[in-house]
């Protein structure tokens, strides 16, 4: 006998308007005759139709849990014209005379009849994760009915009960309470529908969002390349690969390459862990975090979970707007946003700015807003693979497309309850996706396709006319110089292909800059200044009839210049016009977050410096130069034609200040009133 007197399943995760879709049933007597009530879930349950059904008592097949129950559809309902998308739920309930009102709840969804006519944000609602931790009928995917793991199932079927979508409700009423207009479909819409995000501008990942098919990888993956945005404030993302059989409505997982048969015939798709062989292709190259480098709190008879906030990392940064938080300030603890199972990013502390390694798949591109150190959890965990040590960590990074992660499964927490700072983090961040429209053409050939290209403009012939544009791509060796001839740019410089560098500096790190540079005094920017912070490099090169050659480089090993050793990751380089000659023939060379800024002059190919800030460093002209997003750029205050005054501004913050030289002293002309 099933365990509630009414239990039921949906034919489908989610229809279009104008399909059809059933809702099976089996009860338990006396409640043969059923009421059908279904709402539409988000700021409250709204009531949108009502009707009568009629079930039967069935036997349980003893594999319903792979091959699904077999009832027959108790009510079958055409989805409406004018429904508009969102999550739906069948009520069923029964009331015999003098008998209570069991009831039970089938959740889905409806999408949108024009996809993308009404917003541009789709919302995922994870289907895959529910049915995989779904035991109906004696087994999930993690344990068989003993409890043993050994005796798991290796398909699930969803043609069987299960509670849906219990992690993104609160997150549907919060969304639709603070007006964002969304629309809605599941993962297995990601699955089998390749078009599904061409009319969107961001997708949203909610919860629990552990089970991926390779369909949907490269699904999401193929709209973040060309310009679409993805939200994930999920958590244990894509840790699991998936197939599906029957039409979608069976999910398979083996969890072992020794059983699944694609193991010796397709090993991209084996239902293994992404980051494991023979798969090997780690999520944190889509998400930018893995749960490998997080961590999870299981084990209740330890106690209940610690709570653990995020301490901000970068608290200048838009995300972080309208919050009130600045750095090493901590949110979320109070509504234990982080856990149960949370995703991280592997990183290196430098000069107190955390940096991802890059070294597991995580996009050297990624921006580390936030962490959570996970280490006291080591005791509540029962997973071994789990890196006990872990950092939850929040960020984001961009390729063609922006994507942000918050790491961790229970987001929604702090979406509910007194003020805190996750609702205004999350306005920003749909706020801002939203919008960032999908990426054009490029420029004549340069397809600017990449979130690390680069441009500047660059005296290339020497005339002193700064009308040529350089494009670049760090880590690649792409580098081209443009020619603007009656608005079209032809190329006068490309590295050939494969792509090498230029005169001889190779650009392989993602790291390297240019800038253009007046080496020689002569007014002229007709000079390229190439450098790879934290390594001590930097070149300066000559162009001579379009063949580049370097009139300086730093020595093996590299040592900087001038005496300044280039040594951080953080270090930058401008150039600027030091004496106010109207020539910028200066090398200014900064380290945000330690208060050393150097200035060089260039005698004759050799460098000296005419300014540095003392020791310990103190910045400059009163600036501190101690927060790690400090910027730096020449600028001409007075309207003389000369860059010869700093602007040093602190985003996030309101902090700007403008210096002037004055032989050698720097004072503020301008600082916030």
């Amino acid at each position: 006998m099933n365990p509630n007197p009414i239990e039921g399943y949906a034919s489908a995760t989610s229809v279009f308007p104008g399909e059809t879709i059933s809702f099976s049933a089996c009860v338990q007597p006396p409640y043969f005759n059923l009421q059908v009530d279904i709402y539409r879930e988000g700021k409250a349950e709204v009531l949108v139709l009502t009707g009568l059904a009629h079930a039967m008592t069935y036997l349980t097949p003893p594999d319903a849990d792979e091959n699904g129950c077999g009832w027959p559809p108790a009510y079958t309902l055409t989805i409406p014209d004018d429904w508009a998308s969102g999550l739906y739920v069948a009520r069923l309930s029964s009331t015999p005379i003098g008998i209570g009102t069991p009831t039970t709840d089938i959740r889905f969804v409806v999408k949108a009849a024009a996809p993308g006519k009404n917003s541009p944000i789709l919302f995922q609602l994870v289907a895959n994760t529910c049915q995989a931790y779904n035991a109906w009928g004696g087994r999930s995917l993690y344990a068989g009915p003993t409890g043993s793991y050994d005796d798991r199932a290796r398909k699930v079927s969803f043609n069987r009960p299960c509670t849906f979508y219990d992690y993104e409700i609160p997150f549907v009423q919060w969304l639709e309470n603070n007006g964002f207009a969304v629309e809605y479909c599941t993962s297995v819409d990601l699955h089998r529908d390749s078009n599904l995000l061409n009319k969107y501008q961001l997708l949203l990942s909610v919860g629990h969002d552990e089970y991926w098919s390779k369909e949907m990888r490269d699904n999401v993956e193929a709209f973040v390349q060309d310009g679409g945005n993805v939200a994930f404030f999920s958590g244990n993302v894509c840790w699991w690969q998936v197939r599906f059989e029957d039409d979608c409505r069976t999910m398979v997982c083996f969890r072992n390459t020794d059983e699944d048969p694609l193991t010796v015939t397709d090993s991209s798709r084996v239902t293994v862990n992404w980051l494991s062989a023979p798969v090997s292709r780690p999520e944190n190259q889509m998400t930018g975090v893995s749960y490998n480098h997080g961590g999870g709190w299981y084990d209740s008879q330890v106690g209940p979970r610690p709570s653990v906030g995020y301490r901000v990392r970068l608290g200048q940064h838009w995300v972080f707007a309208g919050t009130g938080l600045n750095d090493d300030d901590e949110f979320g603890k109070e509504n234990l946003i982080v856990g149960y199972e949370a995703d991280g990013a592997q990183f290196a502390e430098l000069d107190g700015v955390p940096q991802v390694t890059g070294q597991d798949g995580t996009p050297l591109n990624f921006l580390i807003l936030a962490t959570a150190d996970l280490a006291g959890w080591a005791q509540g965990t029962n997973w071994a693979g789990c890196d006990k040590k872990g950092c939850a960590t929040m960020g984001l990074y961009q390729k063609n497309g922006i994507v942000f992660t918050a790491g961790t499964t229970d987001w929604r927490m702090g979406l509910q309850g007194s003020w805190n700072p996750v609702p205004q983090i999350t306005k920003n961040v749909l706020q801002r996706l939203q919008r960032v429209s999908r990426i054009g053409g490029g420029i004549d050939g340069y397809d600017l396709r990449s979130p690390a290209d680069r441009a500047f403009a660059l005296d290339y012939d020497g005339s002193g006319k700064p009308d040529h544009l350089v494009l670049y791509r760090p880590g690649t060796g792409t580098i081209w110089i443009l020619k603007n001839t009656a608005g079209t740019f032809p190329q006068v410089y490309t590295p050939g292909n494969p792509a090498s560098g230029i005169g001889g500096y190779d650009l392989s790190s993602p790291t390297d800059q240019v800038f253009a540079f007046d080496y020689d005094g002569n007014g002229v920017q007709d000079h390229l200044v190439l450098f790879r912070p934290g390594t001590g490099r930097i070149w300066i090169l000559k162009n001579t009839a379009g063949t580049f050659s370097p009139v300086y480089t730093s020595g093996d090993p590299a040592s900087g210049i001038g005496g300044y050793d280039l040594s951080s990751p953080a270090d930058q380089v401008f150039a600027f016009d030091y004496d106010g000659s109207g020539k910028l023939d200066h090398l200014v060379l900064y380290r945000p977050g330690t208060g050393r800024i150097w200035i060089l002059e260039n005698t004759a190919g050799t460098f000296s410096p005419v300014y540095t800030p003392g020791d310990p460093a103190s910045g400059i002209g009163g600036y501190n130069l101690k927060c790690a997003g400090d910027q730096i750029f020449a600028f001409d205050y007075d309207g003389s034609g000369k860059l010869d005054h700093l602007v040093l501004y602190r985003p996030g913050t309101g902090m700007i200040w403008i210096l002037k030289d004055t032989a050698g002293t720097f004072s503020p002309v301008y600082t916030p009133p």
